[in-house]
């Protein structure tokens, strides 16, 4: 059997008293580092609390033919995973995967960045468009699918939160992010909208360090941010939500 067991933004402090029982009694327990970041420190915590080894494990071993699949074969085993459990496609793939081959999956759900990042800000949830993903940028990698997915929300009056890609447990900088969006923006022509004052940085929302601010793209470049964090583009905010972010302000 497997157990996706999603442990929330907060590691150990947000884990359910039901993930909680699941955990004490599963044969093994993995820990997901692939698909977004915990609070540091967060894998000896876990670790301690259940004095049991949580074993951290990357794309490989959950992704594919993984072996955490042969695992749950004979074995009660849970697989922990910052966020929502099933936030990540990776997941769903995973738990498609075991029931099409006769493995039971239950799915502990909890609080992910997409769900908590709209009443951080005070953002209406139903004027949140699909979340974009921006992968690190290379010479002869430069998606103009990202700004063009941003685009779409945008003029359907749509909130965007743009996720950050991962590597070595660390998201891409937000100075980076913010450049990288700003010339896929100029190489798209059109209207320019990263200018106003309506994008926020979220950094380490509901953890030790939180920093928010909204302003414009290039004001934001100038501020230090730490990981895990992700951008949030605003499309056409009413006044109850204007009122809301105006208290994350910063000067242009």
């Amino acid at each position: 059997m497997l157990n996706i067991i999603g442990i929330g933004l907060r590691g150990l402090e947000s884990i359910t008293l039901g993930s909680a029982d699941v955990i004490r009694t599963s044969d093994e327990v993995y820990l997901d580092t692939y698909t977004s970041i915990l609070p540091d420190g967060s894998l000896d915590e876990i670790s301690r609390f259940f004095n049991r080894e949580v074993i951290p494990v990357g794309r490989e071993f959950i992704e594919g033919e993984s072996p955490i699949i042969e695992r749950s074969r004979n074995l009660t085993v849970s697989l922990l995973v910052a966020g929502d459990g099933m936030s990540a496609t990776t997941h769903k793939v995973l738990e498609k995967t075991c029931i099409s081959i006769g493995i039971s999956v239950k799915v502990y759900e909890n609080a992910s960045i997409l769900n908590v990042i709209p009443g951080r800000l005070g953002l209406y949830t139903y004027k949140m468009g699909p979340p974009v993903s921006l992968p690190f940028i290379t010479d002869k990698f430069f998606p103009a699918s990202v700004f063009n997915k941003i685009r779409r929300n945008h003029s359907n009056g749509m909130h965007t939160i743009v996720l950050l890609d991962l590597k070595s447990g660390r998201n891409i900088e937000i100075t980076q992010a913010i450049g990288w969006l700003l010339e896929m923006e100029n190489m798209a022509g059109g209207e320019k909208f990263l200018d106003n004052e309506h994008v926020c940085i979220v950094s380490r929302v509901s953890q030790i360090g939180e920093k928010i601010l909204c302003g414009n793209a290039k004001a934001l470049k100038s501020f230090d941010f730490q990981s895990p964090a992700a951008i949030v583009i605003l499309s056409n905010p009413d006044t109850f939500e204007m009122e809301n972010i105006d208290s994350f302000r910063t000067a242009s």
